[in-house]
């Protein structure tokens, strides 16, 4: 077998197949296909613990072959800033770990741990309200690194277990970038922010965006955001927040849990309305929202293996029907068309807008906690450097 942690010799001749078989395609993306994949030899009933992730860069991005040898360069090179990337931050317990990787002309191999549980998006079961705190927590954790992902979404997020808690794992860092701005319009329909639509200058306040819209889909098993310009669905509805605390705060049997069950969720909607903030320049950072006191207070009981804060006390319903649409309180803002023909910099970020249903000679501004300013950012330094941990993985160029 392959002992996990070892420097590949470069000079051995051996490609991926020689080390291993592959079988049943777990996912297809734009950037590669995933294979459950196990070592040449072993039995088929062994259980599957690696997975490989096999990045063509003949291919275009709609999977067609391509005879550009400038765009096969351009795919290896985004191949390769996702593999040191990867061993840049292989130490980090959410972000997925490289077991191995190969590259065979313009063919990259990355070989991964299997996550067991799947990824977010295709996760079966309900994600409760205390599970969501804690895989919010440990994401925000796993992007508070210098790099931008650019690309978060509930499918790049896998879970396994720890015990009976799950565990969330941020993947795929195939279009990630180190202290950069950008203007391209890259990440995935549906989880970009604002200024990646419009195109305009970004920075790392996209994967604060996108962290947003997977706790919003966590709590509420709802699509946030759709990419229409004409669809009623292009709307903040913080009613859906306010429907649900109130359905919590009900359901809580006790003075002390109501108290403690509406203290949790207007903790909740501060934090959501700091990520979704349409204006870059004022939404909230994730290193900012880590210092968020929610989002201290579950890192802190992680840590220390107690239960995430306010677990014990709030009873879980089922989320207000999307039928019911939004309340005559919800706040709300359509991107439309007015956005694609404005500046982000011109939109109003959350305090500037109306409640729905209001008239325009009577629309009422919602008032604005002093604790929205972001929280202080904490700046941690990693002393290892990106270069030295690069030789921990396992690798060989042919």
């Amino acid at each position: 077998g392959v002992e996990a942690g070892t420097q590949a010799n470069e000079g051995d001749g051996l490609n991926f197949d020689d080390v291993y078989q592959k079988f049943g395609r777990r996912a297809k993306g734009a950037s590669g296909q995933v294979y459950d994949i196990r070592e040449v030899g072993a039995q088929p009933a062994e259980p599957v613990t690696l997975v490989c992730k096999i990045i063509d860069c003949t291919l275009d991005c709609h999977g067609f072959p391509t005879a550009s040898l400038e765009a096969k360069e351009e795919a290896l090179a985004r191949a390769t800033r996702e593999l040191h990337t990867m061993q840049d931050l292989d130490h980090h317990p959410h972000i997925v770990h490289l077991h191995q990787w190969f590259q065979e002309g313009y063919t990259m191999f990355l070989v991964m741990h299997l996550a067991t549980e799947g990824t977010l998006a295709t996760y079966p079961f309900k994600i409760w309200f205390d599970q969501a705190l804690v895989l919010i927590t440990q994401i925000m954790d796993a992007v508070a690194n210098g790099y931008t992902h650019r690309d978060l979404k509930p499918a790049n997020i896998l879970l396994s277990r720890e015990g009976e808690d799950l565990k969330a794992i941020v993947a795929d860092f195939g279009i990630s970038e180190q202290g950069k701005t950008h203007t391209s319009r890259s990440g995935t329909q549906g989880f970009r922010a604002p200024e990646v639509l419009t195109e305009s200058t970004h920075n790392n306040k996209v994967d604060s965006w996108a962290i947003g819209l997977i706790l919003w889909d966590m709590l509420f098993g709802t699509t946030y955001f759709v990419e229409d310009p004409s669809a009623e669905a292009n709307t903040i509805n913080w009613g859906v927040v306010k429907t649900k605390r109130a359905m919590e705060v009900e359901a809580a049997k006790t003075k002390a849990a109501k108290a403690a069950s509406n203290k949790a969720w207007s903790q909740v909607e501060e934090l959501l309305r700091g990520l979704l903030l349409l204006t870059p320049n004022a939404r909230w950072t994730v290193g900012a929202a880590r210092q968020h006191p929610l989002v201290r207070n579950i890192a802190s009981s992680v840590a220390k293996g107690l239960p995430s804060p306010g677990a014990t006390v709030l009873t879980l319903t089922e989320p207000p029907s999307a039928a019911a649409g939004p309340s005559t309180i919800s706040e709300r803002v359509c991107l439309g068309n007015e956005l694609k023909s404005r500046k982000v910099s011109d939109v109003p970020d959350s305090s500037d807008l109306s409640l729905a249903g209001a008239s325009t000679s009577s629309k009422r501004k919602r008032e604005v906690s002093p604790s929205m300013t972001p929280p202080q950012e904490v700046t941690t330094v990693d002393d290892s450097a990106p270069d030295a941990n690069r030789s921990k993985g396992k690798g060989r160029r042919r």
